[in-house]
């Protein structure tokens, strides 16, 4: 085997364009870039990934541990064709490789789906969000009229454009070391889904945005904190109802994407990947080393 996997690393990889249009079943959670907030929401993620994968026939989601120096998006660009979203929760590290922020870039363009969470007072991820036309500002928001607490930064935003993410969604309660405003660059092709108050400084900050790029999508959130701990369960607020909203729009099923296709037992099939040479193991649709189809 070691031999096969030696040979495999001096064969060209496909690219992801010609890996376009497998089925889309697969999730993935960065978890390589996340401080303390972004580990404490990572339970209820993957709690609520799983229960809305299910009726989907989705897989279970598969975590991206580590560190960014171990970048994991390279390490796992062979299955970038078969995702259908992509988390950054918690984002609280701007370190990526060259390689992966086009990786990643070119993941959307051909219909892939990102979700990004900022995570105050942290970095923003500046290198993440440019390819999409938009950064996070670090100056976070208040708001002397709406906020939760005696926090001037745990802003209350009703402004909410309609949306199927907003669907029986009135308040929203944004939590811990406030929020980062969304700043949208010219030319975007972006949906503004909620915005802090007039009297909050910025005024009419916005907070959450849906963006269109290429045939893929990205949906940002100026905060984190919002999605874990006591915000989720804050009594008057629909931080959970939003949250859930989020997922299950990310992971509704993309028009024109190619079906699973099932593996009949009688169907000769062939032992060993015709791009690699690793062996396929029983069952597998996809090469494990390369990720080249089984069936041609």
């Amino acid at each position: 085997m070691r031999k096969i996997l030696e040979e495999a690393n001096k064969v060209r990889m496909p690219s992801l364009e010609e890996m376009k249009g497998l089925p889309r079943e697969l999730i993935l959670v960065d978890a390589s870039h996340v401080k303390y907030i972004g580990r404490d929401a990572l339970d209820g993620l993957l709690d609520t990934l799983n229960r809305l994968r299910l009726p989907l026939g989705l897989d279970e989601p598969t975590v991206l541990g580590g560190k960014p120096k171990d970048r994991m998006i390279e390490e796992h660009r062979m299955l970038l064709p078969r995702t259908r979203l992509i988390t950054f929760l918690g984002i609280a590290q701007n370190k990526f490789s060259d390689e992966e922020i086009e990786l990643l870039e070119k993941y959307v363009e051909l219909g892939g789906r990102l979700l990004i969470t900022a995570d105050p007072p942290f970095d923003a991820p500046h290198l993440l969000t440019t390819p999409f036309k938009f950064r996070f500002s670090t100056d976070v928001i208040k708001d002397e009229s709406h906020h939760e607490g005696k926090h001037k930064d745990h802003i209350i935003v009703t402004d909410l454009a309609e949306h199927p993410i907003n669907e029986g969604v009135k308040r929203i309660c944004f939590g811990d070391y406030g929020c980062y405003p969304i700043v949208l660059e010219e030319g975007v092709k972006a949906t503004v889904l909620a915005r802090s108050s007039g009297d909050s400084k910025p005024p009419w900050s916005t907070v959450a945005v849906h963006i269109r790029h290429r045939e893929g999508e990205v949906i940002a959130v100026g905060q984190t904190a919002l999605f874990q701990g006591r915000y989720m369960k804050l009594e008057g607020f629909d931080n959970t109802r939003w949250f859930e909203n989020i997922l299950s729009y990310l992971l509704r099923p993309v028009e024109g994407e190619r079906e699973v296709e099932m593996v009949e037992e009688a169907e000769e099939l062939p032992r060993y990947c015709p791009n690699c040479g690793a062996e396929f193991d029983p069952g597998d649709l996809y090469c494990s080393n390369c990720g080249y189809p089984r069936r041609g």
